[in-house]
């Protein structure tokens, strides 16, 4: 938990924290904004498992973002620098309007996680495994 914090304390220092919309400014919690950036849910066969990444905060860094059946790279990290909310979610905005236009253009992809939870486990440990099945 402490390596986790000292993670958090870290972006902090690199992100410049937003302010709300509304009448009032006022600064935003930044750590629902780290949490959603920094982990992912494996698929297991009795329960999930939410996975924390290390984070090396020197290099370039991306999330996978599916919409409508397609992938997207979503850039989090670019050159060492955390990017903002504002640019992170003008890239998710993006995302929306391609995966619109490019609707009935491109062969659909399914997520690995997106099923039954006991065939995503077993697709996952597939993978991990370093498998392929055609």
């Amino acid at each position: 938990m402490q390596q986790y914090d000292r993670i958090l304390s870290c972006y902090r220092r690199q992100v410049e924290r937003e302010f709300s919309t509304g009448k009032v400014k006022v600064r935003m919690c930044m750590q629902q904004y780290d949490r959603i950036l920094s982990c992912y849910r494996r698929p297991g066969l009795e329960e999930d498992v939410q996975m924390v990444k290390e984070r090396h905060n020197n290099g370039n860094e991306h999330i996978l973002v599916m919409s409508r059946n397609q992938a997207f790279v979503v850039h989090t990290r670019t050159g060492g620098r955390l990017l903002s909310f504002a640019d992170i979610l003008f890239q998710l905005q993006e995302v929306i309007r391609m995966s619109e236009a490019r609707k009935g253009l491109v062969i659909p992809l399914g997520a690995s996680a997106a099923g039954d939870r006991a065939t995503a486990a077993r697709f996952w440990n597939i993978l991990r495994e370093g498998f392929i099945i055609l």
